[in-house]
C-alpha cells in the first residue's frame, strides 16, 4: 500500500486513527474534516521521495514512493464532523411537562416516563396523556438548559382516536413562551416552528437547533393525546471538549499514483465545495522548499468509496511581471469568495440595493469608478503571504539574510493565474515572517502573529491589516491613471505596468482581462519592442511611431519602392541595399572581343549638394569632393543624384550606343538630303567604271570616289561615285538569296529585311519602264528578281533563301539603282512596292553621314578610319589620329568627333 502502517494507530475495536503529528494541515468539506501531511518522528534517510540520488534511483523519471518510515507525511483521513452519536442523549426523560388541561389520568408526564405505549388506561397504570378538548390544546415540556436538538419522534395513541393528532404545531424556544395563543406564538421570532398535518403511529423530526421548552399544540379544537416524546441531543459546547476514542476516522488513499509527496508546514486551502489547493512545503532532501502546486477533489459525502483525485497544476504567470513565487514553508494562505467589485459592493448586487445596468451587466459609475462587469466566472482568489525559505547573502534578494519572506500572491481560482501583490512599502508593512495565520473579511486580509528575526524573541505578537479588493487595494492607487479592481490595476489607455506607471507606445491596442487579471497590450504592431518611455523599437523592416510602416534602409534614397520586409525595389539605374548606388544606362554600352572588355563611355555620378561636400552621411563615389564616412542605413540623402555617361571618342547617346556620325547622318536625312545610302554585304560584288572599262569588285574593296556601275531613271545602264563608306562593326542579320539565270548559272546575294530589289521590270514604252520592289523580308523562293544581263536586263528566279549574319558596309552613292552581284538593288526602302519614289530610311543600327555638314568631299575618308579603332587602342593612338586628321585634311568637326578625348586644349569654341 502506498499509505504506511506507521501514519495511523489502533484505539480499541480495530479503530483506525491517524498518527501523531504536526505541521499538517486540515480542511471542510460538507461537514467532512479533512486532515493531510504534516511531520512524525522518523528519519532522513527513509524519507526517499524527492531527491533521488539520495534516493539510489537510477534517473528522476521513475516515480519513488516514500518508505514506511519517513518522518514527512503524504497520508489523507476524513472525519464527519456532524456524527455526535456518541454525545447525544435522551434529553427529554422525565423532564418537567405540563400541559393546557388534564382529563382523566391522562397527565402531562406520561409523555416522557420512557414507556412508548400507545394504550389509552384510565388507571395508575396508564401511560398517555390526554386534555380536555380544548381550543388549541397544548402539551409541553421543559429540558431543565437549553440543547441542541439533533432528533425528536413524538408516538402517537394507537387504541383510538389517533386522528385527534393532526394539523398541528411543534414549537422550540429558549425562554417560556408568552401566549397560550397561536396566534401569538407563530409571530414570535424567538420561537422555532414546524407544522405537522398527520402523524399515523410516530412522527421523527430531525432537527439541529437550540433550545430548552419543547411544545406540541393543535392548530384547532379537540383532544389531545401524546403516548411519547423523545428528545435527544446534547448541551451546548462551552469550552474545549476531546473527541479522542469519540470519533470515526477513515483513511482516504488517492486514486493514482500521482499525488504530492509528503511534507510539512504547507498550505491547504478550500476554494470551493470539493476542491482544495496545497502549496508549498518543506522537506529534508533536495529540494527543501517546494514550490509545487496541487489541487486535490476530496470525496464526496454520499461515495461509498473514500478517494481523494490529486492533479499537478501549472499557475499560469501574470503579466508583464512574469514571475512565480520562490520555494517556501510556514506560509499561510486564505481564500475569499470576493471577486473584482469588493465585498460592499458585490453585497449590494446581490441584495438588489445596487442595481446592475440592464445592456450591458456593469455597475454604475457613481458606484464604481470603472466600468467592470459583471464576474459570473468568478470563483474566488487564495491570498498567498510569508513563510520561509532558504537564506541568502544577496542584499537585493527578497529572503535575505535569514529566509524569512514578506511577499504576498493572489491566485486567481479561475484563471490558474498566480501573481504578486505590489503594495506600497513607503509606509509600516509587516515584517517577513513565518508560520503566522491569515483570515480573510470582506475586503481585508487580518494577519497575526509568527516567527520572524525582526520580531523580539524571534516571536511576533503584532496584528495588521490590508484592503486586498475594492476600489482602493491597488498599488500606489495606479498612479492616478487606472481603476483599482482586487488589488490590480486596469489602466487608462496609453498607461500600462501593475500600478500604471508606464507608458504605453502610440496606437497601443490594450485590454484587461477580468479573469485573469491580465493586461494584454498589442504595441507597435508586433512589428518591435515599446520601452518603458513609450517608444517603439522597431524590428528590421518596419517603421513609423508604432512600427505600422514598412521601412527600408534610407527609404530607397527616394530611387525605389520599399517592398514586404524592408527591402528596396530600386528604380532603373539605381541599385545597392539602399538605391543608393547609381548606374548609368546601359553602363554605357560595353563591348568584349573575346580577349578585352570596357565601356564605350566613363560614367560619372553627380550630387547636388555635391556628396559628403555639406552632409556627412553620404557615400564615396569617384567625384566626390572630399573623403566620406561611412553612411547610416536609415540616411536619407537630402539631394538629386544624376548618372551621365561621358562617352569616349565618335560615341554619343545617353548610354554612349551612338556616334556622332550616326546622329548628324541622321539629322540631316530628316532634312531631306537628296542623296542615296545603303548598306550590303561585305563581299558582295559591284562593276567598278574604270579607265580599262568595268571591273568586278566586293563592296569591301571600294575607297571613296571610285565610280560603280548603276541604272538611270531610263531603265539604262549608268554609273554614280562612291560618296561615303563606312564598314559596321557588328554583323547584321541578312537575308542569303540564291537565284538561277536563264543560262543556268546559280548566284548569290545578301539582303536586309529593309533594302529591295527589282522583283521585275514593266515597260508600258520605250524609255517608261517601272520596277517592282520587293523587300528584302518579303522574298520567297519562286520569286523573279530583275538581274543585268549585258547590256539590259531579265529575270532570275530565287531557289532558296537562308537567314544569316554578315558584316555590312554602309555607302553613300549619287543614285540608289546599283547593279550588286548582277542584280538590280535598292540600297533603302521605297515608299510603295509598286512605284520607284525614294523615301529616306535607316539601315539598321549603321552609321550614317551628313553631307551638309562636311564643305568637301576630301573630308569624309577621315572619319571611317577612327572609328574602326578598337576601344583599348584608342587611348594610345588619341595623337596618331589627331595627325591622321590633318595629314588628310579633315575639317575641324570632323577630327573632334575623332579625337576630341585627345587634346584637351581643343574647345568647342575652336570648331
Amino acid at each position: 500500500s502506498m499509505i504506511s502502517a506507521s501514519s495511523t494507530r489502533s484505539t480499541g475495536a480495530g479503530q483506525q486513527h491517524p498518527s501523531k503529528r504536526f505541521g499538517h494541515n486540515a480542511v471542510l468539506s460538507n461537514n467532512f474534516l479533512f486532515v493531510f501531511g504534516g511531520f512524525k518522528n522518523g528519519t532522513f534517510d527513509a524519507c526517499c521521495g524527492y531527491d533521488w540520488v539520495v534516493c539510489g534511483a537510477p534517473n528522476n523519471l521513475v516515480p519513488i514512493f516514500p518508505s514506511s518510515g519517513c518522518g514527512f507525511l503524504h497520508d489523507m483521513w476524513s472525519a464527519d464532523t456532524l456524527k455526535y452519536e456518541p454525545f447525544q442523549t435522551l434529553i427529554s426523560l422525565n423532564k418537567h411537562a405540563t400541559q393546557s388541561s388534564t382529563l382523566g389520568t391522562g397527565v402531562a408526564a406520561l409523555a416522557v416516563d420512557g414507556n412508548t405505549s400507545g394504550y389509552y388506561s384510565d388507571t395508575w397504570a396508564n401511560s398517555v396523556t390526554l386534555t380536555n378538548s380544548d381550543d388549541e390544546a397544548w402539551w409541553q415540556v421543559d429540558l431543565g438548559q437549553s440543547y441542541i436538538i439533533r432528533n425528536m419522534t413524538i408516538y402517537n395513541r394507537l387504541d383510538a382516536f389517533s386522528e385527534r393528532l393532526q394539523n398541528f404545531y411543534v414549537l422550540f424556544a429558549t425562554v417560556p413562551f408568552q401566549s397560550d395563543w397561536l396566534r401569538d406564538i407563530l409571530i414570535d421570532p424567538l420561537v422555532f416552528k414546524t407544522h405537522v398535518m398527520y402523524v399515523q403511529d410516530l412522527q421523527s423530526l430531525d432537527l439541529d437547533i437550540t433550545a430548552r421548552y419543547v411544545r406540541i399544540q393543535l392548530a384547532g379544537t379537540n383532544y389531545l393525546s401524546l403516548a411519547e416524546v423523545q428528545i435527544w441531543g446534547h448541551p451546548l459546547v462551552q469550552a474545549w471538549q476531546s473527541m479522542e476514542g469519540m470519533k470515526k476516522w477513515t483513511q482516504v488513499l488517492p486514486n493514482s499514483d500521482i499525488y504530492p509527496y509528503g511534507r510539512f508546514a504547507a498550505t491547504l486551502t478550500m476554494y470551493n465545495e470539493h476542491t482544495a489547493l496545497l502549496f508549498g512545503g518543506m522537506v529534508k532532501e533536495t529540494p527543501y522548499f517546494l514550490d509545487d502546486t496541487w489541487t486535490c477533489t476530496l470525496p464526496d459525502v454520499n461515495q461509498t468509496t473514500q478517494q481523494v483525485a490529486w492533479s499537478r497544476l501549472s499557475m499560469k504567470k501574470q503579466q508583464p511581471q512574469n514571475t512565480f513565487p520562490v520555494g517556501r514553508y510556514g506560509h499561510a494562505a486564505a481564500f475569499s469568495p470576493v471577486c473584482s467589485l469588493g465585498y460592499d459592493i458585490e453585497l449590494g448586487v446581490l441584495d438588489g440595493t445596487i442595481v446592475l445596468n440592464r445592456v450591458t451587466g456593469s455597475v454604475p459609475g457613481y458606484v464604481y469608478p470603472g466600468n467592470p462587469q459583471q464576474t459570473p466566472w468568478c470563483r474566488g482568489q487564495i491570498i498567498i503571504h510569508g513563510g520561509r525559505t532558504s537564506a541568502n547573502r544577496d542584499t537585493t534578494d527578497i529572503a535575505y539574510p535569514s529566509g524569512f519572506l514578506p511577499d504576498m500572491w493572489i491566485y486567481n481560482v479561475s484563471s490558474e493565474t498566480i501573481s504578486q501583490v505590489n503594495f506600497s512599502r513607503s509606509s509600516g508593512f509587516p515584517s517577513a515572517r513565518a508560520h503566522h495565520a491569515i483570515v480573510l473579511h470582506k475586503d481585508w486580509l487580518i494577519l497575526y502573529g509568527g516567527t520572524s528575526d525582526s520580531c523580539p524573541g524571534s516571536t511576533c505578537g503584532d496584528l495588521w491589516m490590508y484592503n486586498v479588493s475594492g476600489p482602493n487595494s491597488c498599488p500606489n492607487d495606479c498612479n492616478g491613471h487606472g481603476t483599482c479592481e482586487w488589488g490590480f490595476c486596469i489602466c487608462d489607455a496609453g498607461f500600462k505596468a501593475v500600478d500604471c506607471s508606464e507608458l504605453s507606445c502610440p496606437q497601443a491596442q490594450c485590454s484587461f482581462s477580468y479573469s485573469d487579471h491580465w493586461l494584454t497590450c498589442l504595441e507597435c504592431h508586433n512589428h518591435g519592442l515599446c520601452n518603458t518611455s513609450g517608444f517603439c523599437l522597431c524590428n528590421q523592416g518596419w517603421g513609423g511611431e508604432s512600427c505600422q510602416l514598412i521601412s527600408c534602409p534610407g527609404n530607397c534614397s527616394g530611387h525605389g519602392t520599399c517592398k514586404l520586409g524592408g527591402t528596396c525595389d530600386c528604380d532603373p539605374n539605381f541599385g545597392g541595399p539602399d538605391c543608393f548606388v547609381a548606374f548609368c544606362p546601359n553602363n554605357c554600352t560595353t563591348w568584349s572581343d573575346g580577349y578585352d572588355s570596357g565601356a564605350q563611355g566613363e560614367c560619372v555620378i553627380t550630387r547636388n549638394p555635391p556628396c559628403c561636400g555639406n552632409e556627412p552621411d553620404c557615400v564615396q563615389t569617384s567625384k566626390s569632393p572630399s573623403p566620406c564616412i561611412s553612411r547610416n542605413p536609415n540616411y536619407i540623402p537630402p539631394h538629386q543624384v544624376s548618372a551621365t555617361c561621358v562617352c569616349s571618342d565618335t560615341y554619343t547617346g545617353i548610354d554612349c550606343s551612338q556616334t556622332i556620325a550616326d546622329v548628324i547622318i541622321s539629322q540631316q536625312l530628316a532634312k531631306g538630303v537628296q542623296k542615296s545610302a545603303g548598306c550590303f554585304a561585305s563581299h558582295s560584288e559591284v562593276y567598278t567604271v574604270e579607265a580599262e572599262g568595268l571591273r568586278i569588285r566586293k563592296i569591301s574593296e571600294l575607297q571613296v570616289g571610285d565610280t560603280i556601275l548603276t541604272m538611270n531613271d531610263a531603265g539604262k545602264l549608268d554609273s554614280t561615285r562612291v560618296i561615303f563608306l563606312h564598314d559596321h562593326p557588328d554583323q547584321v542579320e541578312t537575308n542569303k538569296i540564291s537565284f538561277l539565270s536563264s543560262e543556268g548559272l546559280v548566284s548569290t546575294l545578301e539582303l536586309t529585311d529593309w533594302h529591295a530589289v527589282s522583283s521585275e521590270v514593266t515597260c508600258t514604252g520605250r524609255n517608261n519602264c517601272g520596277i517592282r520592289l520587293m523587300y528584302g523580308h518579303e522574298m520567297k523562293r519562286g520569286h523573279g528578281i530583275v538581274r543585268r544581263n549585258g547590256d539590259s536586263f531579265d529575270t532570275a528566279r530565287v531557289i532558296s533563301i537562308e537567314r544569316g549574319l554578315s558584316r555590312v558596309r554602309y555607302i553613300v552613292t549619287g543614285n540608289d539603282r546599283l547593279v550588286v552581284n548582277q542584280v538590280l538593288s535598292l540600297p533603302h526602302t521605297s515608299e510603295s512596292a509598286h512605284t520607284s519614289s525614294r523615301r529616306w530610311g535607316s539601315c539598321t543600327a549603321l552609321l550614317l553621314l551628313a553631307l551638309k555638314a562636311f564643305p568637301s568631299a576630301s573630308c569624309f575618308g577621315c572619319l571611317p578610319p577612327c572609328s574602326r579603332i578598337l576601344p583599348q587602342e584608342r587611348a594610345s593612338r588619341r595623337f596618331s589620329n589627331r595627325q591622321l586628321c590633318e595629314q588628310q585634311k579633315c575639317c575641324s568637326i570632323t577630327w573632334l568627333g575623332c579625337c576630341r578625348h585627345g587634346n584637351r586644349e581643343v574647345s568647342l569654341d575652336q570648331n
